[in-house]
């Protein structure tokens, strides 16, 4: 097994820490203290505590996605694709939810730091017009096709926020259905509008 480094660490305590107290009611020598290390080894890996907490809501988070993103089924139907995307995320630890529930906190600049909302929005839109392309592809580009799309991508996330924020056990066979049905009722759908 991989040892941790310091680096690590830190990041580790500063997420429950954040996630405890938020940005505001952590000092950087609370996470320095938790993890027992001094302030300026501290420093050697983070400028200040909005580095950290940029590294953690932002950097760890996108590496979070990426390494899920590398692990989903590339050969599979789409519906089994979006059906393992949501599953990965039902799966996460707990520091991964925790990350997730930080960024969520940045998105919604409920931690006032618009730097980093602003790289999380611009992430965001570039992974929802993926998405959007390859329904597209699948679905058509229809008016109803592009307006199943929108409908399926906030479903999508709904799930996830309800798995990852609120700790929400919704069973896989519950998951694989109501994808499987949008697929279901967009191949409907399609047909129709290529008809019209």
């Amino acid at each position: 097994m991989k040892e941790i480094t310091l680096k690590e660490k830190i990041m580790i305590k500063a997420v429950e820490l954040f996630s405890e107290k938020g940005y505001y009611g952590t000092s950087i020598r609370e996470i320095a203290n938790a993890v027992e290390c001094s302030l300026p080894m501290l420093y050697y890996y983070f400028k200040n505590k909005n580095d950290l907490y940029e590294e953690i809501a932002y950097a760890e988070f996108v590496k979070i996605n990426d390494r899920l993103r590398s692990k989903l089924p590339k050969q599979k139907h789409l519906k089994e694709i979006y059906t393992q995307y949501v599953l990965q995320r039902k799966n996460l630890s707990e520091y991964e939810k925790s990350v997730y529930r930080l960024a969520l906190k940045a998105w919604m600049r409920t931690e006032r730091n618009i730097d980093i909302q602003a790289k999380l929005k611009q992430w965001e839109e570039t992974r929802i017009e993926y998405s959007r392309n390859l329904l597209r592809k699948h679905w058509g580009q229809s008016q109803a096709c592009e307006l199943l799309v929108s409908i399926f991508i906030r479903m999508l996330e709904n799930m996830v926020d309800k798995l990852v924020l609120i700790n929400e056990d919704i069973l896989e066979e519950q998951i694989r259905s109501e994808i499987y049905m949008m697929f279901e009722y967009g191949a409907i759908i399609a047909e129709k509008s290529m008809v019209q």
